[in-house]
């Protein structure tokens, strides 16, 4: 088996580096409208990746542009569900018009630390993913702690830790898949 590294980055979030990062990065995490970006830059953003053949994920968040999606704004799972199925779906929708496929999703800011211990949160994102595309990948945080050495893992960020080694080993494939130069030997 042969292992490969996956960098990643967050893009269309108005900083001017965009372009620079997309020529060194193999995905890039999209900003779908929560804290930063709208459909014109989420259209750059994507023909930018695919111009550089450079992976596209969607990277929803909650809806706070004021605070750059970095605050808590606690809602029922219904109502966080639809939000970011909402972000993730009009993302998708511009990928596939530019011919580029939906791969992953990576959460940003509050929501995106706050699923790896908050059961409520994490289930939210996982089933907005179904909703738009049971195939896209979670990219997740490993986890804020960690099992003990006895193999007891029931701590919260456990569950990300089990999202996370699935994420990578599809990430893993998808990248062998498309970008043999990304290879590490054995």
């Amino acid at each position: 088996m042969t292992a490969a590294v996956d960098l990643n980055a967050d893009l269309g979030e108005g900083a001017a580096t965009d372009e620079a990062l997309l020529a060194i990065i193999t995905s890039a995490n999209i900003a779908c409208g929560g804290h930063a970006g709208d459909e014109e830059t989420m259209r750059r953003a994507v023909r930018l990746a695919r111009a550089r053949d450079v992976g596209v994920g969607a990277h929803p968040s909650y809806p706070d542009r004021e605070g750059f999606g970095r605050r808590v704004i606690p809602m029922p799972l219904e109502q966080l569900t639809e939000i970011l199925a909402g972000q993730i779906q009009v993302l998708s929708d511009i990928a596939e018009a530019e011919e580029v496929r939906l791969q992953h999703v990576k959460a940003h800011g509050a929501l995106y630390n706050l699923a790896v211990g908050d059961e409520t949160v994490a289930d939210a994102i996982g089933r907005a993913m179904l909703r738009v595309d049971p195939a896209l990948i979670a990219v997740a945080l490993a986890s804020l702690s960690a099992p003990d050495r006895k193999g007891n893992g029931d701590k919260p960020g456990d569950r990300g830790v089990e999202l996370n080694r699935g994420a990578r080993l599809r990430s893993q494939r998808a990248l062998e898949d498309r970008t043999p130069s990304a290879h590490l030997p054995d």
